[in-house]
């Protein structure tokens, strides 16, 4: 993120399309990466993300939805 403003915007949306998944694992992948985007990379990807928050928010109540659903079955 920190090469130019259009390689940001592509990395963004690769991962936010990414997100889309079916998969779990895939978006806690998504999510991994984007906390480390916004910890170590460029503060416009911080704040380009915010526009796109409500995907990243829902991608995270599903896992967290998955999580406890895989946990009760365990336990």
């Amino acid at each position: 993120t920190w090469e130019s403003a259009t390689e940001c915007d592509e990395i963004q949306a690769f991962v936010l399309k990414k997100l889309e998944s079916n998969s779990g694992n895939v978006k806690l992948k998504c999510l991994r990466l984007i906390k480390v985007l916004i910890l170590k990379g460029h503060e416009s990807f911080h704040r380009s993300l915010q526009t796109n928050s409500d995907t990243v928010k829902e991608s995270a109540r599903n896992i967290i939805k998955y999580s406890i659903l895989f946990y009760s079955i365990l336990f």
